[in-house]
Parts: C-alpha cells; structure tokens; sequence
C-alpha cells in the first residue's frame, strides 16, 4: 500500500515511508515533540510543532499544500495531533512507532532546534 492509498484509509505510515517522503518533496513530516526533545534529535526536514500548538498551526500547515505526517517519541502524541488534523480537513497520517521507530530503523536525525 503506497504513501497516497495509506493517507485515503487514514492508516499509520513506516518511518521509512515517511522519509522517502519528505525525500521527494511529497509529504511535510511535522514533530509534535516538545522542545527539548526536538532539539536533541529529529528527522531531517522535520518542522517543529509542539501538540500544545497544533491547533493553532493548522491553517499555517494547510498552506504547504501536501500532506502531513505527524511524528513524536513513540507514536502517542502524534496520533492525536493527525486526529485534529484530519477534523480540520487536511490529509494527515501518523507515523507508526516515532522517533524510536525512526532510530531503530538506522534513519537519519539532526540535532539542535533545525
């Protein structure tokens, strides 16, 4: 099942799959994380969006014009955050297992607050 079919059913994406993504210019990867451990490491071309301010970002992140692929440590707060997104209308699909997922797949991160 392919990044656009999983967005349709709303099912979670693999870190990889998230990252191909980003990759291509295809999908905007969005870190619900707070600060701190946004800072300490990320997906490379991740956009830093606490959940506390998601709410308030989603016109902003609507204005990207692709889909959304939600990302925290492990799975949890990104899966309500791809919920609030999906209610307001955008195409959102969360990222299975997070960051730690991400890091046991031998992906890439960054640290520091870009």
């Amino acid at each position: 099942m392919g990044l656009l079919e999983r967005l349709r059913r709303h099912r979670p994406i693999t870190p990889a799959a998230a990252a191909a993504g980003v990759e291509a210019g295809d999908l905007l990867l969005v870190d619900v994380r707070e600060a701190s451990e946004f800072a300490s490491g990320h997906a490379p071309g991740a956009r830093h969006v606490p959940l506390s301010r998601v709410a308030d970002a989603m016109s902003d992140l609507a204005q990207s014009g692709q889909p959304i692929a939600f990302i925290c440590r492990s799975g949890a707060r990104s899966a309500v955050a791809t919920r609030r997104a999906r209610a307001s209308g955008l195409d959102a699909v969360n990222v299975r297992g997070g960051m730690l997922a991400w890091e046991r797949a031998g992906l890439t991160t960054r640290s520091g607050r870009r």
